[in-house]
This record gives structure tokens, sequence and C-alpha cells, in this order.
């Protein structure tokens, strides 16, 4: 929900705690939040350079870091190789940025992880055949 006690309103602080504590582990693939929400950071920036205009709602937005912390490098439906997780993380950060902006902020990410999510097998195809080259 996107109410109080929803999982929509859990605290940037308490989500930033949650990714250095899942940074521990060997296993968790830090890069692909952190990549990916400087990528949303930086598309967003660069609309308030051309247009002037800044929403706090886009910017620091509980529902889009639980996004990309706990769903966005889930290690069934995110990418392998570790070039792959950049373009991955990329993807994301812009797929999540133009959702956000035509649909809204709580839906569009998570159709972005699912467009991603459905591309992420690709991304290493693509990776893959250029190793190989």
């Amino acid at each position: 929900g996107r109410a109080i006690g929803g999982i929509s309103s859990t605290s940037f602080l308490g989500i930033l705690i949650c990714y250095f504590i899942f940074a521990l582990s060997h296993y968790y693939k830090t890069e692909i939040p952190f990549l990916s929400f400087l990528t949303y950071l930086a598309f967003n920036f660069l609309t308030y350079l051309i247009n002037g205009n800044f929403s706090s709602l886009y910017l620091g937005s509980a529902t889009i870091m639980l996004a990309f912390v706990i769903y966005g490098s889930c290690p069934n439906y995110s990418p392998f190789m570790p070039k792959s997780r950049v373009i991955y993380s990329f993807c994301l950060g812009l797929f999540t940025f133009i959702f956000a902006r035509l649909i809204n902020v709580y839906e569009g990410v998570f159709l972005a992880l699912l467009l991603c999510s459905f591309l992420s097998p690709y991304f290493d195809k693509f990776i893959y055949a250029l190793k190989n080259k």
C-alpha cells in the first residue's frame, strides 16, 4: 500500500541500512541498486536542468529504492555477467525514470523491473557474443 504502514512507506534510511547489510554477503549484486539509482538520479537532474522543475516525489521515493535494493538485484532475474549487470542497471534506471513520469512512481518502477528482468538473458547473450568475437 501507499498509506502509512504499507511497504511503500518504508523509510529511505531503513532501505539504505538493508542495502549495506545485503552488501556484506558475497552473493548480493551490489552494483545493480547503486548504478540504477545513480542513473535514475542523473536523469532527474537532467530534467531539472532542462525544465527547471524539481519534484522530490520522484527523487527520494522509498518505493524506488526498495525496488532497486530488494527486487532489482534478485539473482534469478538479473544478469550473471558483470558487464551485463552494468547495462541492466542503466536500463533499469532509465526505464524507471520514463515509467515514473508516464504512469506514476509506484507502478512505474515495477514495470521497469519487469521489462529489465525479461531482457536480462539478452544482456548476458550480448556480452557473451562480444566477448567471443
